[in-house]
């Protein structure tokens, strides 16, 4: 096995997180995969891997090898890449990660317009409401809300649309009419969990300007964006959700949008990314076109 192919299995176990994983991606046996990291490190004269029977940790000498390799390997793939691409077309993977819902509502028409321009370009969708490593996940560009807190990333805006109130026809039809936040108080309210935190208190702005905070009752508490809103589709309660989520929804009348005169939070939604400088040109093209498609 060549230097070239020990530093790729290298970089996916790394990537994958286990052996089982990187054997899995680049289609070898673990045995494979073990040996040749076995090799990389007998030539490096370093240990890269601490390994034990149900973990892979990388050493620190190991973090800093993946990340000086990481350009090498990008570099070459760039120009494997200039040579066999014409004009028109592209070749290879990318790997996106994007909250659940958002994939399942917005990101697979997306994907759809941006395979039909290169039919030769695949696609790997990871859906998760999670914070991903994306250096170690091995995720080309992550589309969040909110901006990272890793300063070496960088996040491009999408989308400045704000979180918006809205229930199901059947659930308004069951309560009073609504008329100020407050109200929310005592009535049924779908809420999300990051984490041990419960997003249950719900900012708002009046059309006076005044600031609102209101702790709404969570009758139904979730980590799964798409869980909320079927629930809210199903008529379980109020929903506080981005305008970009419920777009579809709000458009075929399955949720209502309510108080629609007071202001929802800030939900800025952002393709997060590493250093542009090592992108191929698939993921440059893939970010291009994320960002000029109307969310």
């Amino acid at each position: 096995m060549s230097k070239l192919n020990e530093l790729s299995c290298f970089h996916a176990v790394v990537e994958q997180g286990s052996f089982i994983g990187a054997a899995n991606k680049l289609g070898l046996s673990n045995t494979a995969v073990s040996a040749a990291i076995k090799r990389l490190e007998k030539g490096l004269n370093v240990r890269l891997l601490e390994r034990s029977t149900r973990v892979v940790r990388i050493t620190l000498e190991g973090e800093q090898f993946y990340h000086q390799s990481r350009k090498a390997l990008n570099d070459l793939e760039d120009a494997f890449e200039k040579v066999k691409e014409s004009s028109s077309n592209m070749y290879g993977s990318i790997y996106i990660a994007a909250p659940t819902d958002l994939a399942r509502t917005r990101l697979l028409d997306l994907v759809e317009d941006f395979l039909t321009l290169h039919p030769k370009v695949a696609i790997h969708i990871s859906t998760s409401d999670s914070i991903e490593d994306l250096y170690k996940g091995g995720i080309d560009v992550a589309i969040r809300y909110g901006k990272p807190e890793d300063s070496s990333l960088i996040a491009r805006l999408l989308s400045e649309k704000p979180r918006i109130l809205c229930a199901s026809p059947d659930y308004l039809r069951k309560i009073e009419p609504l008329s100020h936040p407050c109200q929310l108080s005592k009535l049924s309210c779908i809420c999300y969990q990051v984490r041990d935190h419960i997003d249950d208190i719900w900012s708002f702005v009046s059309p006076q300007g005044d600031q609102l905070q209101v702790t709404v009752s969570a009758k139904f508490t979730t980590d799964d964006s798409s869980l909320a809103r079927e629930w809210a589709i199903k008529g379980h309660g109020f929903l506080y959700k981005s305008k970009v989520d419920v777009h579809e929804d709000i458009h075929s009348g399955k949720l209502i949008e309510i108080l629609s005169e007071f202001t929802g939070q800030d939900s800025p939604l952002h393709a997060i990314y590493p250093s542009a400088r090592y992108q191929s040109k698939r993921v440059k093209e893939f970010i291009h076109h994320l960002i000029s498609y109307k969310w």
